[in-house]
């Protein structure tokens, strides 16, 4: 039985630790990461399996001949992993009712990018990992497997991808062979949830004016190196930080920006 896996390089790594790259016949990674197309297509080669692009849907050329190529492997499954682009329905029909998607959070809250992340701004307490059958949206199918991951408030993003990474390879690997006979039990995401945008440069603007020190604090530790930091402006000036400081460190700072 011989799937087809689209991942990131972080994804694709997961699966060599786990051991299952044999179960897949290629792997796709995304144009949107150009700078790992090398490195996942070396993972493919030294694993005897097909290596594919998917480019960006308005590259209709390119994405047809994508499709072409993965219907001439007859894959049996799916499976997405840490994968940033949308799968589309051209490809999902290839395997109908069995592609998979691991994303990092409790669905239906926090869909789309940047799930940790967005979990630690929200100040949430707890997160995890969700295996769902895909649909035409981004994270709205039904669910078959989850584990909670708790949150600590000493928590920042990078200590809590750890924390995902484990419990989403240790999640894929103990359900593995149930998703790959597609006997399985899904269920609706119960309510709407949450949907989240992809953040960029711009997004951790720290407004002291409208913001808690709780709520500065989960920006900037959501935000440390090597990302860029969470920024304020200081006599006309953008000051980032890039590590995280105490609540009473945030007080201090509100205090002096007054003066």
């Amino acid at each position: 039985m011989k799937g087809v896996l689209f991942a990131s390089l972080a994804g694709a790594e997961q699966f060599l630790k786990l051991n299952l790259l044999s179960d897949f016949s290629a792997l796709v990674v995304p144009a949107t990461r150009d700078l790992e197309v090398d490195a996942g297509k070396k993972i493919a080669e030294d694993h005897g399996i097909k290596f594919f692009i998917q480019p960006r849907y308005s590259n209709k050329e390119a994405f047809v001949s994508l499709v072409d190529n993965l219907k001439s492997l007859e894959p049996e499954f799916v499976f997405s992993n840490c994968y940033s682009m949308l799968i589309r329905p051209e490809i999902l029909s290839l395997t109908p009712g069995r592609a998979y998607n691991c994303h990092w959070a409790l669905l239906p809250e926090n869909k789309g990018p940047n799930p940790g992340q967005w979990s630690l701004i929200k100040g949430q307490e707890k997160t995890g990992v969700t295996i769902h059958q895909m649909d035409e949206g981004f994270d709205t199918g039904r669910i078959a497997f989850q584990k909670e991951v708790e949150i600590d408030i000493e928590d920042t993003w990078i200590t809590l991808a750890d924390k995902l990474e484990v419990a989403s390879r240790n999640l894929i690997k103990e359900k593995w062979q149930s998703l790959i006979s597609g006997k399985l039990k899904l269920k609706e995401q119960m309510s709407e949830g949450s949907y989240n945008e992809r953040l960029n440069a711009d997004s951790p603007k720290i407004n002291f004016e409208t913001m808690s020190d709780l709520e500065v604090y989960n920006l900037i530790r959501a935000q440390v190196a090597p990302l860029s930091g969470a920024y304020y402006f200081e006599k006309g000036e953008k000051v980032h930080i890039q590590e995280k400081i105490s609540l009473e460190e945030i007080a201090s700072l509100r205090e002096r920006l007054k003066k």
